[in-house]
Formats: C-alpha cells, structure tokens, sequence
C-alpha cells in the first residue's frame, strides 16, 4: 500500500513539474470540487497507461455533465485562472487523460440537441458594434500570439472572451443571428486562448477552454470549427506524450462535408499520430493525403485560428519522419518548412529552429546545433513562450557535454543570459 501511494504521489510530482499544475477537471456546481482527486486519478492513469476516472478511483461519481454547464461559469472561471486568482487557477490545473473521450461531431449534436443550443426565438439588441469589436479583437489576438508568443496576452484575451464577450451571449437580450455570429466568435477565441494557455505550458485550463469551443462548435452546427478543435486536442495529447489519445481525437474530428482545408489539417495531424503509435505505411499514406488536399484547398484561407499551410505540412513531415526514426529526412522537412513562415509567424518559426537543434544534436552535430540555436535566440528575444523557453533549456542542457569547445560555450553563455533576463512566468500555485 505504501508502494502505491509513494507511486501514486511521484507521478502526482512529475505531473506537476511537466505540465506546471496543468491538469484539468471538469467538475460543476455551487461549489467547486477539490482538484487532489482529479490529481490522483491522472496519476493513477499514467501509472497504469489507462485512462482511470475519479469515480473508478474511489472519489464518487459525478453526474453532471460537461455539456451542460453555463458557458459564462466556465469562461468566468478560466479567466480568473489566468490571472492572479490562485483558488480558480487549482481548480482548473489538471490535465485529465480521462477527458479526451469527446463526442464525435454526429453524437455532439445529439448530446446539445437537449441542452442550450442557440435558439430561433431569440430576440432584442442587435449587436453590430459588438461583433465587429469581438471581430477584431479576435484578429488581433491571433496575430499577437502569433508574432510574440501567449505570454504576453494569454491573460487579456482570456479576460475579453470571459467578461466582454460572454455577456453578450444572453438569449434574453441578444436576436438569434448576431448572437449565432457572437457564439462563432466566441468559439474561435476559447480555441485561441486554449492554444495560448498550450503554448504557456499550462495544459489544464487549455484543455477546458478547447471543450468550451467544443460545445459552441456544436450548438451552432459548425462541424469545421469542432473539427479545428479536435484537431488542437489532437495536438496538445501528442505533445504530452498520450499517442493513442491523440489518434483517437484526430479520428474523431473526421465528419461529413468538411472544407477541403480542413480535411488537409485533419490528414497531417493524424499522419503524425499515426506515426508516434509505430504505423509507417498509414501515416505516410495520410502526409501524400494532405498534400494532395492542401494543393486543392484555396489559396489563401481567412480564419484567423485554424490556419494550415506549407510550412505547417513541412513540420508535420519532419514529425513523422523523426517518430519514424528516418532523421534525415526530418531534418530535410524542417529545412523546408523554416523560409515558408510568414514574417508574422515568428513563433512558428522559432519552434522549428528549437526542433532542428534538437534533432541536429541527437546526430551530433553540435556546430551546426549552436548556429541554428543562435538564429533561435534572436526570435527570442521577442517572444514570451513557455514552449520556446523549455526547448532552449534543453538544449543547453543538451549542449553542456560540448561546453569545451570554445563555439558552444560562447553560445551558453549567450544562452544562459537570455534566460536569466526573462524571468519563468508567474504561477498561480
């Protein structure tokens, strides 16, 4: 028994250290649940490689669910998260395995069917001022987030999507038309503010905000913008190492009379995913699907969250070829990916230089690795991004052994100044 809670307690750490507190529940109602729970029945999943509910663990059932919460709660209480309010940052922290059992798009609908879908009886205000005020925020949040990283504006595009835009939400005051367009707004945003709370490394409220655009997705029968979605979670489960996971979301992603561009990112990603479970023949059959796709798609796409081009195929290239173990021709991908990001797109950018340092290193190529870091350093002096700054720490963690050479200890010391100037975000713990 003492085995298992010292097991028990030291996956609890790694979680805490590896996803900075980031595992989230999805627990509702006057009060908030204790978050220990969620904790130990996440810790309990990756000890056992299933997942592992809080009910299956001994902490009850919860009935209630996430479908059916008030969206404003829950976009009041991820706000709060990102912000200085440490009790609302606890209750959202756990990344749960056990929550990426989402509905497919066909079950989504059903499942809101019965709940608060938007309604053609709605009636009052028509917002124009508003829409184009939530239009614009949302184009500049992208392009911020883009350009300079989530540190930045993680907080007050969580703040806008909670108390500006939520409010407007309100069946009793708002017609149903401006409202169905405020709702598509609103589920780009909790996408962006889930992929920025992603790029923060604080996984648990970025799970949440991607099933909120989940559940607007669905109340407002837009399959691309559920599909964009699954495809993030997708992304988010790759990153943290859940593989089976992320295939599964990418799978689930897949419905009926999808735009052709985002049938192209729904290929790449699962060609990926295909990849990290050891499937060659699929996931090369699924890259040649979305080139095949990108190339029919227009040419140029106006969402501003959801975008998928060359050099986002590229990088998913260089993904499968490195899960492939064919290293060469990962590191050709992210060659070729690097001079197709748009000069805006300096995030982008940034995290394939990380990645072909990385890979450059594991080849031992330390000269070539401390080139491209140095091209890494320069993007981010400009950035504030928790990704970007673990991958530079790793790979001077990595470059350390070579520290003799008079090349890499001029690039560590470089290094090492950069980060010692930018402080670690703060955290609500």
């Amino acid at each position: 028994m003492a085995r298992a809670v010292n097991a028990v307690g030291a996956e609890a750490g790694l979680n805490l250290a590896y996803g900075r507190a980031s595992i989230t529940h999805w627990s509702s109602g006057r009060r908030p649940r204790d978050p220990v729970p969620a904790l130990i029945a996440e810790a309990l999943s990756r000890r056992l490689k299933r997942p592992l509910s809080s009910e299956e663990a001994g902490f009850g059932k919860d009935h209630r669910s996430w479908w059916s919460r008030s969206l404003p709660v829950q976009l009041n209480e991820l706000a709060a998260a990102a912000g200085s309010n440490r009790r609302a940052f606890r209750r959202v922290c756990v990344y749960q395995a056990t929550a990426l059992d989402v509905p497919t798009w066909l079950d989504a609908q059903g499942a809101r069917s019965a709940s608060a879908a938007v309604s053609s009886e709605a009636g009052g205000n028509e917002p124009g001022l508003e829409l184009q005020l939530a239009t614009d925020m949302l184009r500049f949040f992208a392009r911020m987030d883009q350009s300079y990283g989530a540190g930045f504006m993680r907080p007050a595009a969580s703040a806008f999507l909670a108390y500006l835009i939520g409010p407007w939400l309100d069946l009793s005051t708002t017609a149903a038309a401006p409202r169905a367009e405020l709702m598509s707004l609103c589920s780009q945003l909790a996408h962006l503010c889930g992929f920025m709370s992603f790029d923060d490394e604080s996984h648990g409220p970025a799970q949440r905000f991607y099933r909120t655009s989940l559940v607007m997705a669905a109340d407002l029968d837009r399959p691309d913008e559920y599909a964009w979605t699954l495809r993030a979670m997708s992304a988010q489960a790759h990153h943290l190492g859940h593989f089976g996971a992320a295939l599964r979301l990418a799978e689930t992603a897949a419905a009926p009379d999808l735009a052709v561009l985002t049938k192209a990112s729904l290929a790449g990603q699962t060609a990926v995913a295909r990849a990290a479970t050891g499937a060659r023949r699929q996931a090369m059959r699924d890259l040649e699907r979305a080139e095949d796709l990108l190339g029919r798609a227009p040419a140029q796409s106006t969402r501003p969250v959801g975008t998928y081009h060359g050099a986002v195929l590229s990088y998913e290239k260089a993904a499968v070829h490195a899960h492939l173990r064919d290293h060469r021709a990962a590191l050709a991908a992210l060659e070729e990916a690097l001079p197709r990001w748009s000069a805006y797109e300096r995030r982008s950018r940034a995290i394939t230089l990380a990645r072909l340092a990385e890979l450059q290193l594991r080849q031992g190529r330390p000269e070539e690795a401390i080139s491209v870091g140095h091209r890494l350093l320069d993007d981010y002096a400009l950035i504030r991004s928790t990704r970007i700054r673990k991958a530079l720490a790793d790979l001077r963690a990595g470059l350390r052994p070579f520290s003799k050479n008079r090349a890499v200890n001029a690039f560590l010391r470089r290094a090492g100044q950069s980060i010692i100037s930018r402080p670690s975000p703060t955290r609500n713990l």
